[in-house]
């Protein structure tokens, strides 16, 4: 006779309704979290890369291998206006 509240208990639509909705919670939780996650880690690795290729740029014009080009105002003609 004692087990069967038990026997109701498991067989009950309301905690076949309340397991159904943790789950739900809990995958929908998980999902946020990792998709939270991925972007997040996306922007740092994004972040880095651009810190790490104008390092490069600069490293690479203070060793003399790129040179800024400037205007030689010999070559150029002024222009007058009016």
């Amino acid at each position: 006779m004692s087990s069967k509240p038990i026997e109701r208990a498991v067989g009950s639509f309301s905690l076949r309704l309340n397991l159904w909705y943790s789950a739900f919670f809990i995958f929908t939780a998980c999902t946020l979290f990792l998709l939270a996650y991925f972007i997040l880690a996306s922007s740092i690795q994004q972040s880095i890369n651009i810190n790490r290729q104008s390092e490069i740029g600069i490293s690479a014009m203070l060793s003399g291998r790129y040179r800024i080009r400037t205007c030689d105002s010999r070559r150029v003609k002024p222009v007058l206006y009016h």
